[in-house]
């Protein structure tokens, strides 16, 4: 049943917010590719959902404390954009204690095929290759 890409995101989200990585898994295609932005120590891609769900749990371990939200979420076609931005309540060494970065998200089946992440709008496209 197609629930439509925009609430994908925010149902993504929501596991996210609540560590909920077993609700998350269901939402990611097995052949999901997921890259991560400029900052991230490992530059990916990662494959499948249980390699993007061990990011997204690292990003939490990393940056413990971080506050993220999702804002201006476009909706065209198979893909969605959207933006973050996330808040750090502890020091990260060479990293602001406010991030905001782009997410380039690709649907098929009520699945996350792909999710690219950048700092800048254009390098998500493009790493999206759009």
């Amino acid at each position: 049943m197609f629930r439509g890409y925009v609430q994908l995101v925010h149902e993504a989200f929501e596991c996210f917010e609540q560590g909920d990585w077993d609700r998350l898994r269901p939402l990611i295609a097995d052949d999901n590719v997921m890259t991560p932005p400029e900052f991230w120590p490992d530059r990916g891609p990662f494959i499948g959902p249980d390699a993007s769900i061990a990011e997204y749990r690292r990003l939490f371990q990393m940056f413990r404390g971080i506050s993220v939200s999702v804002s201006d979420i476009v909706s065209h076609d198979q893909w969605v954009v959207a933006h973050y931005r996330g808040v750090l309540e502890v020091e990260v060494p060479d990293l602001p204690k406010q991030l905001e970065f782009v997410g380039v998200h690709r649907f098929e089946n009520d699945r996350f095929v792909e999710s690219h992440y950048r700092i800048d709008r254009d390098a998500a496209f493009t790493a999206a290759g759009l």
